[in-house]
């Protein structure tokens, strides 16, 4: 988080609210087989099996190979490509969207996200964060910024509105 002051109480943000947002969309991931429902190369498809309930299917090289799992076991994504960028672009738009009330609240101008793939290769999002026009800073409520959250959550996922950079350890 990127401020430009710190509240009365001396902190950017209280960090367990960042830690609980944080912790719930990592546990939608972990220990899951995360699947890009949005792929240019794996076709997906959800349905229900008589005998083990819900599966995913993905279909890989144009159908020559075939994979089954369950749903429990699948964190289905927005995404193109389960790639650092794209997690590191969900996961930003899903903290925004619960955190940016209270990070307007108390001045903040950015929000970042880094995930590592290992030590030294990192992809980092990050997005500035603009106060909507609303007019006076009362009408500034959660409903009014419901409607944009959901806009730049939709262009977070889409990745296009963000910069996204990689930066690659060079000695690996």
């Amino acid at each position: 988080m990127h401020c430009e002051r710190l509240s009365a109480d001396g902190m950017v943000l209280d960090f367990s609210d960042i830690k609980r947002e944080v912790r719930a969309v990592c546990a939608e991931m972990h220990e899951r087989t995360l699947v890009p429902m949005r792929s240019d190369v794996v076709s997906v498809s959800e349905a229900v099996a008589e005998r083990f309930g819900q599966e995913v299917t993905l279909l890989c090289d144009g159908g020559a190979a075939r994979y089954v799992l369950p749903k429990a076991d699948c964190c289905c994504l927005p995404l193109v490509h389960t790639t650092a960028e794209e997690l590191a672009a969900h996961i930003l738009g899903r903290l925004l969207g619960a955190l940016r009330p209270a990070l307007l609240q108390r001045g903040c101008r950015e929000i970042e996200v880094a995930v590592s793939e290992s030590p030294g290769q990192e992809a980092v999002c990050s997005l500035a964060l603009e106060p909507p026009d609303l007019g006076s800073p009362s009408r500034l409520s959660n409903e009014n910024l419901r409607a944009q959250d959901l806009a730049v959550v939709d262009a977070v996922a889409d990745a296009g509105a963000v910069a996204v950079a990689l930066a690659t350890s060079l000695d690996h």
